[in-house]
């Protein structure tokens, strides 16, 4: 995918990253990069763990804006779980 590559050289982290907080950076690389999907998924994982990430902050972060009209964000901040692909 073309944005892909530069997801991870904008934050330098990618899918392989030792600690949560990368994972929300790579999540935030995605959206910016046009890769609402990868987005999704990453913070989908990240909401499965005990973290600062929670539906109700993705509900108030300005940086999730660009997801807001896609349904799985919309799972998501409504406390639901997205289905299986």
């Amino acid at each position: 995918m073309p944005g892909e590559g530069r997801a991870q050289i904008c934050f330098g982290w990618g899918r392989n990253a030792n600690s949560r907080g990368a994972g929300v950076d790579g999540a935030r690389a995605y959206v910016v990069t046009g890769q609402p999907e990868k987005a999704i998924d990453e913070l989908e994982q990240l909401l499965k763990v005990p973290y600062h990430l929670t539906p109700a902050w993705l509900r108030i972060d300005p940086t999730w804006d660009p997801l807001r009209s896609n349904p799985r964000f919309k799972r998501l901040v409504e406390g639901g779980a997205t289905p299986a692909a």
